[in-house]
């Protein structure tokens, strides 16, 4: 493989291109890593309001903000829903 693509010598753990490639993998890691994490974050926050709101305790979480939510039972169904998906986006992360 290595004559295939014309590589001539082979880097080894001390060179100074090993240790710039192996940063810049490090750093793109880290990136994807820090963007799964947000984007885990946002996803179980969003989830956590809406149960908040659905459940009839919106008002509690958020005092300055009133809405006219029906706190009947399809709202309770709604905030049961809403746990299993926030417990299966919590697996997950």
């Amino acid at each position: 493989m290595e004559r295939r693509h014309g590589v001539v010598a082979r880097w080894k753990p001390g060179d100074k291109q090993y240790e710039e490639m192996r940063s810049c993998l490090l750093k793109e890691n880290i990136m994807r890593v820090r963007a799964t994490l947000w984007s885990c974050i946002v996803k179980r926050h969003y989830l956590l309001r809406m149960k908040a709101k659905y459940a009839g305790i919106w008002h509690i979480l958020n005092p300055t903000k009133h809405f006219n939510v029906d706190f009947n039972t399809d709202g309770q169904k709604i905030a049961k829903k809403l746990c299993s998906s926030i417990s299966k986006e919590t697996k997950v992360a």
